[in-house]
């Protein structure tokens, strides 16, 4: 229907390159080449983000394996503790009594 509505010739001139097609055409082909270059436009920041995205998931993943490691360190630390807390509860009751000190 559009097409039908709008077929008085238009020519289009741009530098050396001139276009005559109906207004209905050239109109068509300028919508479509408008959304080809804004497609074109936006495709480098929709990479660039997609590779900050993909950093920042490899940075979290590398944070939690950190984090786990640490955890697991500290995890074997308090045990260690455990085992050595009751010895030097009894090496400071001895002090204490006076039994460790010497004369």
């Amino acid at each position: 229907m559009f097409g039908m509505q709008n077929t008085t010739p238009l020519t289009i001139s741009f530098l050396f390159w001139s276009f005559q097609g109906s207004a209905a055409l050239i109109l068509v082909i300028s919508m479509l080449l408008g959304v080809i270059l804004g497609v074109l436009l936006v495709m480098p920041s929709f990479n660039a983000r997609g590779r900050t995205v993909k950093n920042l998931r490899d940075e979290i993943k590398q944070l939690q394996d950190e984090k786990s490691k640490l955890q697991e360190d500290l995890n074997l630390t308090k045990d260690l503790l455990k085992t050595v807390r009751p010895e030097t509860k009894a090496n400071n009751e001895n002090e204490q009594k006076g039994e460790g000190q010497p004369e």
